[in-house]
């Protein structure tokens, strides 16, 4: 006879703000968070600190460095070393002999390269600039004691240094100065002639280091250095080197692979938290060598489900559902589409919909407010630029409400819209175009192409370098596929702009944008200037000193409230 036991573990509670903002997160954009030691005996991994424990506003989100840690763990023993800064540090690297740990080192002031001596414990910086900042590995071995690093040229800080702040402290710099009798503040910009309008004055220089010779030399172009030239075309292409494992873990994403010793390091999200799995790809054996966020095992996480269909074109299509944790089969719930132009649901769910999400988008927060997130698949066809783009998207909108309705599982009284960037574009079409939802959030929004397309960037507004200012021409052409300005083709601008149909939308928006943000916050002031004057209902909210996504704990606490009030009262 078998005997259970009572549970006497507390009831799971639904996910909170507070839970998100104590997340721990991992993040590879500047090169792999984790990297074994030459022997295999030896892992290095970054993990970034919670907001909750933020020191200062700023962020990075765009970066994927800020708050970050490096710990070394013993594989034997298990014994975990926290290598001690001030700053932020990034992407650890073993040099191949064992004598060195590369990693990235970011402050306010500069992003070098930091090698530790490993023999002695001694750290230096020994290159003469700063590691360039673009969403690629910045730095690679070539062999024993040799590196090859990307640097900023002109020992300048990456632009992504001071991204968020480096206008509006210029700004301030600029309006002090009238106090000074006889300063004048006059900035000319002058046309680039024939230079190329989107030419990039922050150009990358590669070098590479001798640790032996302690000397940095100039990458040639000619020089028998095809580790070094695979390095630079990878960089400059954006191309990834994809890590292979034999052995798989449930729930894990691949952080890295020694493969002498049949070793592979997993990141586990689950809902026991987050781990660092490590696997024996020979015996399939795993230990948890790190353990982090296990206050999720408190939380009652909403679940995915997908709805299968084909597609007008006969193609396989999919909705993705992320239900309330509490859901109750048979009882229709309210429903929040989140929308962005080109994203179609894969074999996995998005992280956005995991409770394991530390940035400002955790969409398990609605889910844990009775809220169904909806992911229609949103595939750009007709291409970008065609007539069509918005009437297509509203095409894929109805066909993804109408597999919702027949689920029986969405309220169809009760629908909100949400999108952030091109998906805030998004919002603002559909309320143009269809007359599903009770209320639309477009976040970061682009409402008026024609006006867009000459805007300069506020982050480099006050600065004087011409092509880093002026960058909106190329990104509405990119976006929308348009291959000329608006005064050769202004109809396809205004086609494309919210605000030319803004006398079609009959429901309440909510507007929310920073004044940092490179889609100028003039975007959403257009758009509630025109709802304001027509006498509909809008929110405008304004988050002084923030760019495309919010990133200071107390503002994203504040929007998420503001979102839930918002849905709460248009849900009625």
């Amino acid at each position: 006879m078998t005997t259970h036991r009572p549970d006497t573990r507390p009831p799971r509670r639904p996910l909170d703000i507070s839970d998100v903002l104590r997340l721990q997160s991992f993040h590879d954009s500047h090169g792999r968070s984790a990297a074994f030691s030459a022997d295999g005996r030896k892992l290095a991994f970054c993990s970034q600190r919670p907001l909750s424990t933020a020191t200062a506003h700023r962020d990075w989100p765009m970066t994927g460095i800020a708050r970050g840690e490096l710990h070394i763990v013993d594989i034997t023993s298990g014994h975990i070393k926290q290598v001690a800064s001030p700053d932020d540090l990034f992407s650890p690297s073993w040099s191949p002999c064992g004598n060195y740990l590369a990693f990235g080192e970011a402050s306010e002031q500069a992003v070098r390269l930091t090698l530790m001596d490993l023999r002695t414990g001694a750290r230096s910086s020994p290159l003469p600039g700063q590691l360039q900042l673009v969403g690629m590995p910045t730095f690679a071995w070539l062999g024993p004691g040799r590196l090859v690093c990307a640097l900023v040229s002109g020992a300048r800080a990456p632009d992504t240094l001071d991204l968020e702040r480096r206008g509006a402290n210029r700004a301030a710099r600029f309006w002090q100065s009238l106090e000074t009798p006889g300063q004048c503040t006059a900035s000319a910009l002058q046309s680039l002639g024939d230079e190329p309008a989107h030419s990039n004055p922050d150009r990358t220089e590669f070098v590479i280091y001798d640790t032996a010779l302690r000397r940095c030399t100039p990458l040639d172009p000619a020089a028998q250095e095809p580790r070094a030239h695979d390095f630079r075309r990878r960089f400059e292409s954006f191309e990834r080197e994809v890590a292979q494992c034999d052995g798989a873990v449930p729930n894990g994403a691949l952080l890295a692979v020694h493969a002498p010793s049949k070793q592979a390091a997993f990141l586990v999200e689950d809902e026991q938290g987050s781990r660092i799995t490590l696997l024996n790809t020979e015996s399939h054996a795993q230990t948890v060598l790190f353990h982090v966020n296990t206050h999720l095992q408190e939380v009652r996480a909403g679940q995915v489900r997908d709805i299968d269909y084909v597609d007008a074109k006969g193609k396989p299509a999919r909705v993705r559902m992320l239900l309330p944790p509490d859901h109750v089969e048979g009882v229709p719930c309210p429903a929040v589409f989140w929308v962005y132009p080109g994203a179609v649901p894969g074999p996995s769910a998005r992280h956005l919909l995991k409770p394991h999400e530390a940035g400002p988008f955790n969409l398990q927060l609605l889910a844990a407010r009775g809220y169904i997130v909806v992911e229609p698949a949103l595939p750009i066809d007709p291409m970008p630029g065609s007539p069509d783009l918005a009437q297509a998207l509203a095409g894929h909108i109805k066909t993804a409400i109408e597999h919702c309705l027949q689920s029986g599982l969405v309220d169809a009284r009760r629908m909100h819209v949400f999108g952030h960037s091109f998906g805030g574009w998004a919002v603002m079409s559909l309320l143009t175009t269809t007359g599903f939802f009770r209320s639309g959030i477009s976040m970061a929004g682009m409402s008026n192409l024609v006006s867009l397309h000459g805007s300069f960037d506020p982050r480099f507004r006050y600065d004087e370098s011409l092509p880093q200012g002026n960058r909106s021409p190329m990104l509405v052409e990119a976006i929308f596929g348009l291959k000329t300005p608006p005064w050769k083709d202004l109809d396809a601008y205004v086609r494309h702009s919210p605000l030319f149909a803004v006398e079609n939308i009959s429901v309440p928006l909510m507007i929310v944008q920073g004044d940092q943000d490179y889609i100028p916050i003039s975007q959403g002031e257009e758009m509630f200037t025109a709802l304001q004057r027509l006498g509909k209902k809008a929110s405008f909210v304004r988050y002084w000193g923030e760019g495309h996504m919010l990133s200071g704990k107390a503002n994203i606490e504040d929007r998420w409230l503001r979102i839930f009030d918002w849905l709460e009262e248009h849900s009625r």
